[in-house]
């Protein structure tokens, strides 16, 4: 696997804007939409550029044109060898003469040399644009839609004198004006060139307005604060998150010392919470970050390839395959999480069900763990990816190892929080998926928690899969077709199960929710314990001493929620199950207490606690004076 050139990197990652059929946007040009302008112009006179942004030649050079929309006698253009600038227009002429590979030719030559003047191989904003204009241009040329019959067209023989600012003030037509800013594009070609915010800023400190001091004569360029967080990323390392809060704290230093570029460092930080910083494709696919996920993503998948060509592991690949994987977990945990979504959910998540088989293939215990992690990082980056994954084969592959393979206790923790996370959704799992998710593997997990491994290492096994088991529970909408439900009400020993299912009730948080995406899925614990309280059989798995901690938990649950709070709702659920199928009776524990929490319910005004008042008239109903 050779290193590949920055060059190959951008055209294998723009290969995805070509398979979307993305169109030029015409309305930028100066030329109708029937008439994108392909053809090559030659110099008729040679030219010294006067500053950096414009483009010296010699006559007779070459050009294949980029833009004209900024300003009509000041053309962006690429020569022969692939630098690009401004020029002015009327010092060119067009040529007839060129094949349309030649021009193709050009512009690949352009693209190689942006490229190749990227710092540490993070592009700019104006090298963005140019090379996504570049893009459009060499897609326009090969689908042969160029038109020639309204391109500007200039006249040799009245070729003006090259002049200089001053002599052009007072002419209403400008001979070669000075190129347009490239960073804030000129609006019209009668106007003044326009200069950068910071420039403006500082050249009129001395006699702003108020307006100006507000910030609101410039705008800030689209994508600025991102690319400025990325060149800080890729020259030191840290994190996305961390080189944003670097930006920001220097931003706002700046701002506070440095008056008269105050409105410029604000009006760039404002951008931030703008829709301008929003995420989009030609931003996302251009950045370092993206380009090398898309790489590695790619790399794996041909791993996986050539695993299904052979019967017997190629172990002299395992130190490559470990740094791709090691790489990918780096920028799952550092990256812009909207670059790490757009990755993961490219040709509807094709990458990650390529990994779910790899990860079925491959059967090194070391890629595996790798692979365990990284499948870890894309769940926590994307909620899409969790419902993807879970109809995957990648579920059954992990029952099965949890099942057979005891001896690797740290693959058993990775492997029974990954499940955790895929099955936090309470998402209906695909049928197939029972012959590994059974009653066999839910007995396995209950073995574990009452007998657990006597080993150091595996002590935090049983932990996590009472995890396991909460979440699994999620998506079983009747108690009575709950896999787990079945496997207690056939069980008589479920102490260590049952008590730290208490403890974590105590606790009062849900263990299953151990990532950030906010989903529709009840709290396990409530739906857990709803559950087995739902049938008198089950019940039986928590001792009285439990039962009387557990009221006690719902008495301050029932107590302090305001009306419609839904956990006031599920604990009222809860307490009249263990009312009808415990021997709740023999004891009575706090139902002083619960029912003057009762009562109270029941005279509070309003419709938001219709809910819970027909939970306790049904209470009422149903167990009569046991009640009063």
């Amino acid at each position: 696997m050779g290193v590949t050139s920055p060059f190959a990197q951008f055209l294998e990652v723009n290969s995805y804007l070509a398979a979307q059929s993305r169109r030029v946007e015409y309305e930028n040009f100066c030329v109708p939409k029937a008439a994108i302008i392909w053809k090559m112009y030659r110099a008729v006179y040679a030219f010294n550029a006067p500053d950096q942004s414009s483009l010296s030649f010699q006559k007779g050079e070459q050009f294949a044109l980029i833009d004209c929309s900024k300003d009509e006698h000041w053309w962006h253009v690429v020569n022969e060898h692939g630098q690009y600038g401004y020029v002015p227009a009327n010092y060119l002429q067009k040529d007839n003469n060129v094949a349309q590979d030649e021009v193709v030719k050009s512009i690949d030559r352009a693209i190689e040399f942006i490229h190749l003047a990227a710092t540490n191989g993070v592009l700019n904003h104006s090298q963005r644009t140019s090379l996504q204009k570049l893009i459009e241009h060499r897609q326009s040329v090969l689908l042969g839609r160029a038109q020639s019959s309204v391109q500007p067209t200039t006249s040799a023989e009245t070729l003006p004198k090259y002049t200089t600012a001053s002599s052009r003030k007072g002419s209403a037509r400008r001979a070669a004006p000075p190129p347009p800013d490239r960073i804030t594009p000129v609006s019209s070609p009668d106007t003044e060139p326009a200069q950068s915010p910071i420039s403006k800023a500082l050249t009129t400190s001395e006699t702003q307005t108020d307006n100006n001091a507000s910030g609101d004569s410039f705008d800030v360029p689209r994508g600025l604060l991102s690319e400025i967080v990325e060149q800080v990323r890729g020259s030191t390392g840290l994190s996305f998150e961390k080189s944003k809060m670097a930006v920001k704290v220097v931003l706002s230093q700046v701002a506070g010392n440095v008056p008269e570029v105050a409105p410029v460092m604000e009006r760039i930080l404002q951008s931030s919470l703008s829709k301008e910083e929003d995420s989009t494709s030609a931003l996302l696919e251009g950045g370092k970050d993206y380009e090398r996920m898309d790489t590695i993503f790619t790399e794996l998948v041909s791993c996986k390839d050539d695993s299904q060509q052979r019967s017997w592991a190629l172990h002299e690949d395992e130190a490559i395959i470990t740094e791709y994987l090691e790489e990918l977990q780096s920028l799952l945990d550092d990256a812009d999480t909207r670059v790490c979504k757009a990755v993961i959910q490219k040709d509807s998540y094709g990458y990650l069900s390529a990994l779910a088989l790899y990860y079925q293939m491959e059967i090194r215990v070391k890629l595996r763990l790798l692979l365990l992690r990284v499948f870890g990082g894309i769940c926590g980056a994307d909620l899409g990816a969790l419902s993807h994954l879970l109809g995957t084969i990648l579920p059954m592959e992990i029952a099965r190892d949890l099942k057979t393979d005891k001896d690797s206790y740290l693959k058993m923790c990775y492997s029974s929080l990954l499940c955790v996370m895929l099955f936090s959704t309470g998402e209906q799992l695909p049928f197939t998926h029972y012959d590994q998710l059974n009653a066999e593997f839910v007995s396995f997990l209950l073995d574990t928690i009452e007998d657990p491994p006597y080993d150091e290492d595996a002590e935090q096994i049983p932990d996590l899969f009472v995890n396991l088991l909460l979440s699994f529970n999620l998506h079983f909408q009747d108690p009575s077709s709950s896999i787990l439900m079945k496997v207690l009400a056939e069980r008589q020993h479920c102490k260590s199960f049952s008590e730290k299912v208490m403890l974590l009730v105590n606790r009062g948080v849900d263990p299953v929710r151990v990532l950030d995406h906010e989903t529709d899925a009840p709290d396990s614990l409530l739906k857990l314990l709803s559950d087995v309280f739902s049938n008198r059989v089950t019940s039986e798995i928590f001792y009285t001493n439990d039962m009387m901690v557990l009221i006690d938990i719902i008495v301050r649950q029932l107590t302090d929620p305001s009306p419609g709070d839904k956990v006031r709702t599920e604990n009222l659920s809860l307490i009249f199950k263990i009312f009808e199928n415990t021997d709740y009776w023999e004891h009575r524990h706090r139902l002083t207490e619960l029912g003057a929490v009762f009562e109270r319910i029941l005279q509070e005004e309003g419709s938001e606690s219709d809910k819970d008042k027909s939970i306790i008239q049904n209470m009422k109903t149903k167990l009569g004076e046991k009640l009063s």
